[in-house]
C-alpha cells in the first residue's frame, strides 16, 4: 500500500485521541478482510471466468485488479472535499 503512511497520519490527525486507537484497529482489519481477503477471491474468479478466453487469465485477472487503486484514489479525493468542509 505506497499510499498507508499518509492515510495513517491522516486518520491520526482527524480523529480524536481517544479515538485514534479504534479507528486504526479498524482501519487494519478493514485493509485485511478486503485486501487480503476479497480482492484475492475475486482476482481468483475473474481468473476462471477468463480462462478459455484469453492466453493468461491470471495476468489479466491481476492487470484488472488495479482499478480498485483508482476507485480508492477516488474515493480519498471524494473525503478530502468532504473532511476540508466538516473542519472549515
Amino acid at each position: 500500500m505506497s499510499y498507508a503512511p499518509s492515510f495513517q497520519a491522516t486518520m491520526q490527525s482527524v480523529c480524536a485521541a481517544q479515538q485514534r486507537g479504534t479507528a486504526g484497529a479498524v482501519s487494519n482489519v478493514l485493509n485485511a478482510l478486503i485486501g487480503q481477503g476479497v480482492l484475492v477471491l475475486f482476482v481468483g474468479q475473474l481468473s476462471d471466468a477468463l480462462a478459455g478466453h484469453v492466453a493468461d487469465p491470471l495476468r489479466y485477472a491481476l492487470t484488472f485488479s488495479v482499478g480498485f487503486t483508482l476507485l480508492t484514489a477516488v474515493l480519498f479525493i471524494r473525503a478530502r472535499k468532504v473532511t476540508q468542509r466538516h473542519f472549515a
